[in-house]
């Protein structure tokens, strides 16, 4: 978990990054998407880095995430922003990057495919 901060653990070459992809890419949003465990990393899905229109909905969102992890439709995903907060899926993702952001700019989004929440 976290292995983007890892990857890149300087505050500020984050934050700068998080500047330059908003500047390069003003209709998007730079996420990053991580297994909440390791062993949730099994669907060999490499790439953790996203732009992501920001009219997309969070539904959007977890769509195109499952698309992204191959997931058949009977199998079950789970998706926390910023480790804890599961927004509505109607909300559109300008509004979720608004109040979840981490401070380096990115928004940070977790996914398990087992029940997390108890």
């Amino acid at each position: 978990m976290m292995e983007f901060k890892k990857e890149m653990p300087e505050f500020e070459t984050r934050r700068l990054e998080a500047n330059r992809l908003l500047e390069v890419h003003p209709t998007k949003l730079p996420i990053i998407v991580e297994p909440i465990s390791s062993k949730n990393n099994a669907y060999g899905f490499i790439q953790n880095r996203f732009l992501v229109p920001k009219n997309y909905t969070f539904h959007e969102f977890i769509f195109h995430l499952r698309r992204r992890l191959e997931l058949d439709r009977t199998d079950a995903l789970y998706v926390l922003v910023s480790q804890k907060h599961l927004p509505a899926l109607d909300r559109n993702m300008i509004s979720v990057y608004g109040e979840f952001q981490d401070p380096d700019g990115f928004l940070y989004v977790n996914y398990s495919s087992e029940a997390i929440l108890g």
